[in-house]
């Protein structure tokens, strides 16, 4: 990334006051509730969204490390993302 897109990149993102969860339901306009669900199920290969719902039925643990991780980003300020963008470039 050049440094000029960079730096624009890196000011829009970190001076949104919102959490991720919150643009997130705004952007999929869905309920705070549901966000863990939505986020999930948009994170999925295609092929994956029919049988997510039967290994959650069998072994309703399996995904629980991939929800922590959705909700842990969720909670996140946009400001945190300058630093992930500034480090992952």
């Amino acid at each position: 990334m050049s440094d000029a897109l960079d730096g624009a990149l890196i000011s829009r993102v970190s001076d949104w006051p919102k959490t991720f969860k919150e643009a997130f339901c705004e952007k999929y306009r869905c309920s705070q509730d549901q966000y863990i669900r939505r986020a999930f199920r948009a994170c999925l290969y295609r092929r994956a969204v029919l049988f997510a719902p039967v290994i959650k039925a069998l072994s309703p643990n399996f995904f629980q490390v991939d929800m922590d991780a959705i909700e842990r980003v969720g909670s996140q300020q946009f400001s945190f993302w300058r630093l992930f963008v500034r480090e992952t470039g």
